[in-house]
């Protein structure tokens, strides 16, 4: 989670160069969106069922 918080501050910081105002959400969705999906996949293979069952987000 601190690594998330990081990334906020280091692109908010960043969000005045224009394109970076973009760039900034995206990547923190982005990168929300890869632990949501791992987390999911270690779950799953947990439970017993194979990581394949994971939806590929």
């Amino acid at each position: 989670m601190r690594k998330i918080k990081r990334a906020q501050i280091l692109l908010a910081a960043n969000a005045d160069w224009g394109d970076e105002a973009i760039a900034a959400p995206l990547a923190v969705v982005i990168t929300a969106h890869l632990l949501i999906t791992t987390l999911g996949a270690m779950l799953f293979t947990l439970s017993g069922k194979t990581a394949m069952m994971v939806p590929p987000w």
